[in-house]
């Protein structure tokens, strides 16, 4: 009688450590976060408004693109006639971060 209460918490033991140690997390994987920063698209704003450019030759922006001004730089942004949003460089240095 003995024996079995000793090998029953001894399962019960192993079976405890088991659940805590496969708590449903895996640290080899990356998280969802992780992986959209490495996926990151760069977009150099290279079309200048002060050239005779018209609003269709503007990089157009999607939801979630992040405009980095870089060197004090100052970019416009426009709506075209379907209300699509349009960037153009005035000066300085810019680029896109689209994920």
């Amino acid at each position: 009688m003995k024996f079995n209460k000793i090998i029953s918490i001894l399962i019960i033991t192993i079976l405890t450590f088991s659940f805590i140690a496969c708590d449903g997390k895996s640290d080899a994987s990356f998280s969802n976060d992780e992986n959209n920063e490495s996926s990151e698209t760069l977009i150099n704003i290279d079309v200048n408004c002060t050239t005779p450019a018209t609003v269709s030759e503007y990089i157009t922006l999607n939801s979630g693109d992040l405009i980095v001004e870089d060197d004090s730089a100052v970019v416009n942004i426009y709506h075209d006639a379907n209300e699509t949003k349009k960037v153009c460089l005035v000066s300085g240095t810019a680029h896109i971060l689209r994920k």
